[in-house]
């Protein structure tokens, strides 16, 4: 199992389905498909047509990253870090029917700093000072500062 792999599609996937949320379109028309119905372009088509002016696939890609980066800080402030993103037990001890193989704990976690790496969290799974600003979610960065989830000093290099 390619777990950096599985990844980077995760990644893809929590742009796509934020990007739908934000149209208000059904994420099971958006993906789970081979030739997809409904496409990125489509959703920013749909963004340019409501608001009026004119919104590109690539804007569209970073909005759905400030979506996602927005969700996260907060449920980092409500106390959510890298031990919530864990599945049961049960699933490691699962032997599945061939040709899936069974789940292995270190192979999860590096799928999960491959993640986060992707998402530009540091290894707690905390959206990184550089990432808010490049978002322009300095303001969640400030929020993050001042509760001490952050810190003044931190940088890009905690990522590991």
């Amino acid at each position: 199992v390619d777990y950096e792999r599985n990844a980077k599609l995760t990644s893809y996937d929590t742009d796509r389905y934020n990007l739908a949320d934000c149209t208000g379109l059904c994420v099971f028309a958006t993906g789970f498909w081979p030739y997809n119905p409904i496409q990125n372009s489509d959703h920013t088509n749909l963004i340019s047509y409501g608001t009026g002016t004119r919104f590109s696939e690539e804007e569209g890609i970073t909005l759905a990253k400030r979506i996602g980066t927005l969700t996260r800080a907060y449920n980092v402030i409500l106390g959510i870090r890298r031990k919530d993103d864990a599945l049961h037990e049960k699933f490691f001890r699962w032997e599945p029917p061939p040709p899936r193989l069974k789940l292995n704990h270190g192979l999860f976690d590096n799928a999960i700093d491959a993640y986060y790496k992707l998402r530009g969290w540091n290894m707690e799974g905390i959206p990184d000072k550089q990432t808010l600003d490049e978002l322009g979610l300095e303001f969640v960065r400030e929020e993050l500062e001042h509760r001490g989830i952050l810190s003044h000093e931190e940088d890009k290099d905690d990522k590991g």
